[in-house]
């Protein structure tokens, strides 16, 4: 059977449409590799990468990038911080980038980063302004008059990172982390980034964000050391849950006290969960940090003090003035404990230990805000505690906080009940 005219020409054109669109996959190929080759010309002799592979193809509208590693020469940390990046994959499935050329407007509906791992080693100096606005200057401008925008808008449908790893410590101590994240998995979505306005923080914006890692922990410290089991955000669910939270000392109480000028207690801390419902971008846009409930359960506090040491002068630790001392504007409604318990033992020359227990302890404390209007209202912050001392008696305190008053006024009302005398004499 003999084709028509027609036919030949139709197979013809796309045969040609078919070789020109695998043409342009091998020419955008060769364009992203050239302008990564610039990029690394502009980071010669401080920073470098080097990747496996990187696809860019319009027929499927896929960008992948294989074992991307981004990292600082070492001959170029006498003037900076390290700073490494590392993934395993990356995919980036767009959805239209027509738009990108018509109006500066892009389209992704998914990207997916595995096994990124981010190490920050801070070395600690202090550049020149001239210096610092010199390296982070990210303006373009050509014949004196900024460069326009080519990406104005983008929106995501979907971002997810799988098996992060963050790893930040000062450079002259490696070994101490300021922090360390394991197992991280983040999912967000409906994300949308408008690049023209002033505020890019204000004007971005997403649906759902899911954040979880089941290890993070920090030995930077001078004299803690900080453990999380498992940390998990859900935006629109309930917020933030942080299980299995530590506060380890790192010296002995004696040890500990030894390097003391003043009376500073020795602390431990162990909370089996902690949970509480926050925005986080209300961090990064200064506006007030509204907290409707934080919840501790099971708290174990142990606090150690040597009275042998005097009193700091400068510090008189009262609560209202810690409370006005926050240096962000927040408002939280209420602060739940749950059988929670609280250790305190001291030590005087020449005395027996003194040790004191109360668990469990029940309670809550309410209206704890820093916020003039609010405070113009109710001044009062209220702390309602029920619990046990020495495992026995029975105690009730309530104690009203005038956190406006710069007098630092408290009052304290508790009844005791069911304590054996015994148990006074030993206190």
């Amino acid at each position: 059977m003999k084709l028509k005219w027609y036919w030949k020409v139709l197979i013809a054109l796309a045969v040609l449409i078919t070789i020109g669109l695998f043409s342009a996959d091998v020419i955008v190929d060769r364009l992203a590799e050239k302008q990564l080759r610039k990029i690394q010309e502009q980071f010669a002799g401080q920073y470098d990468f080097s990747y496996d592979k990187l696809n860019v193809s319009i027929i499927a509208k896929d960008v992948v990038l294989k074992n991307f590693k981004f990292f600082t020469i070492v001959d170029s940390l006498v003037y900076k911080d390290k700073f490494d990046f590392e993934l395993d994959e990356l995919y980036i499935h767009l959805d239209d980038y027509f738009g990108l050329i018509t109006e500066g407007k892009l389209n992704i509906k998914k990207i997916e980063i595995i096994n990124p791992k981010v190490i920050y080693g801070l070395k600690f100096i202090k550049e020149s302004a001239n210096q610092a606005s010199e390296e982070f200057d990210d303006t373009t401008t050509v014949n004196g008059e900024s460069d326009e925008l080519f990406l104005k808008y983008l929106n995501i449908d979907e971002l997810v990172l799988e098996n992060g790893k963050a790893d930040v410590f000062r450079l002259i101590k490696p070994d101490d982390k300021l922090l360390f994240v394991e197992d991280l998995d983040i999912n967000i979505t409906g994300i949308s980034i408008d690049f023209t306005s002033d505020s890019l923080l204000a004007t971005t914006g997403f649906e759902t964000f899911v954040y979880n890692a089941s290890e993070i922990y920090s030995t930077g410290l001078k004299d803690h050391e900080l453990s999380i089991d498992n940390f998990h955000y859900d935006y629109t669910g309930e917020g933030f849950t942080i299980s299995k939270f530590h506060i380890k000392n790192k010296k002995s109480k004696v040890d500990f006290n030894l390097e003391r000028t003043y009376r500073t207690p020795w602390i431990s801390v162990d909370v089996s969960e902690i949970a509480f419902n926050i925005n986080p971008w209300e961090l990064f846009k200064d506006e007030v940090i509204d907290v409707n409930r934080i919840s501790l359960t099971k708290a174990d506090i142990t606090l150690f003090v040597d009275l042998n040491l005097p009193l700091n002068p400068k510090i008189k630790p009262m609560p209202s003035k810690m409370i006005r001392s926050v240096p962000v504007s927040f408002d939280l409604d209420t602060l739940l404990l749950n059988e929670a318990s609280f250790v305190f033992m001291n030590k005087m020359k020449g005395e027996k230990p003194g040790y004191l227990k109360l668990a469990p302890i029940n309670g809550y404390m309410s209206n704890i805000t820093n916020i003039s209007e609010l405070l113009e209202i109710d001044p009062i912050t209220k702390l309602d505690i029920e619990t046990k001392i020495w495992d026995e008696g029975i105690v009730d305190i309530q104690i009203l906080i005038d956190v406006p008053n710069l007098n630092d006024p408290m009052h304290v009302d508790g009844i005791v009940t069911d304590l054996s005398f015994i148990k006074v004499e030993n206190m």
